[in-house]
């Protein structure tokens, strides 16, 4: 945008179209008082109240990607169309919900779920069921798909007391099974100082780095980035690619490469401190080894969506990582829109 005081959209008159205005985030929308109208192809048109506000500015565009064209428009005229599109979801859900069925954890857990509800300044709930086992996971799954949850923050899911909820099922298959992010909190860790961002080289990193960068601009997190530079197979801790170089991933455009140098400009952008870590390892190695030597206040990781026509093992590598910290780990999947019951 050259000069955004060019650019107004009268919005009094305009109709409300959902399919536009929930392409942004809702806690953004209310935030910077913006609101998509329109689109034409991958380019977004979107009405805020005030187009000269930086941080705004980047947060949207970060959201729904640089092509996006911000217009000015009278904040009332927004902020009334929002009520119309958010008013029954946003208003009544969270985008946070935390669910801590051991009773010794439940304190601590509560703090720590409201200390980033409020960091984030996004909207919590707590799950509570007197059930267990699978129906215990359907009444929560349910609760998730009906208030639009963005992530499930569950105290430590090997400890006792919450296995005797979910006896029925493996803990790992919990993760892997679940259809949005999960924060598995075993000693909740605040204020939030460092965070690990561990890439692994898949699309479905950009989940991870959305919620890296979301969470560290706020809390003023410095941010680590670990590349995985092998690739496992199935099982065993067997590796069938060879590692990349480090010569290789940082002056040529190999596809790890282009994704560091993604993520460097987006912490630039965000004004987020950041150091790469490169290490020779194999991979559930460099984790481990990163995690000894520097104290983290939180891991963030991507998996990819479970896909109910599969039966699959677990991944290894999120396996691994949950047994082996202590740490808050963030395992963070694609958004995806779930349907309301």
């Amino acid at each position: 945008m050259k000069n955004d005081e060019s650019y107004y959209l009268d919005i009094n008159g305009l109709k409300a179209n959902s399919r536009f205005a929930k392409l942004l985030p809702s806690d953004l929308a209310h935030r910077y008082h913006a609101v998509p109208v329109a689109g034409n192809g991958n380019k977004i048109t979107v009405a805020m109240a005030d187009p000269s506000d930086a941080e705004a500015r980047k947060a949207i565009m970060n959201a729904m990607g640089h092509s996006t064209c911000l217009v000015r428009g009278n904040a009332q005229a927004i902020d009334n169309l929002l009520s119309e599109f958010w008013d029954e979801v946003d208003f009544t859900s969270p985008s946070l919900l935390y669910w801590s069925p051991i009773n010794s954890m439940a304190a601590e857990i509560e703090s720590y779920a409201q200390s980033l509800a409020a960091l984030l300044n996004i909207r919590l709930g707590h799950f509570e069921t007197p059930e267990t086992g699978n129906q215990a996971y359907l009444e929560l799954i349910s609760e998730v798909e009906q208030n639009m949850v963005d992530i499930v923050i569950l105290c430590g899911i090997e400890e006792p007391g919450f296995r005797s909820q979910i006896k029925s099922l493996s803990a790992f298959n919990l993760v892997d099974r679940f259809p949005v992010s999960l924060l598995v909190v075993q000693k909740p860790r605040w204020p939030l100082r460092s965070i690990l961002l561990i890439l692994r080289n898949e699309a479905y990193d950009e989940s991870a780095i959305d919620w890296t960068v979301r969470i560290a601009q706020p809390s003023s997190a410095e941010v680590a980035i670990l590349p995985l530079t092998f690739t496992p197979t199935a099982k065993n801790d067997q590796y069938h690619r060879s590692r990349s170089s480090i010569a290789t991933m940082l002056t040529t455009n190999c596809s790890l490469g282009k994704k560091l140098r993604i993520v460097a400009r987006r912490l630039v952008d965000s004004e987020i401190n950041g150091t790469i870590v490169l290490r020779h390892e194999i991979p559930f190695r460099q984790i481990s080894f990163e995690l000894i030597e520097r104290n983290y206040d939180l891991v963030v990781i991507a998996s990819e969506l479970h896909n109910q026509r599969f039966s699959r093992v677990p991944e290894e590598l999120i396996k691994s990582l949950l047994s082996c910290t202590e740490r808050p780990v963030l395992i963070t999947k694609p958004k995806i829109h779930l349907a309301r019951q």
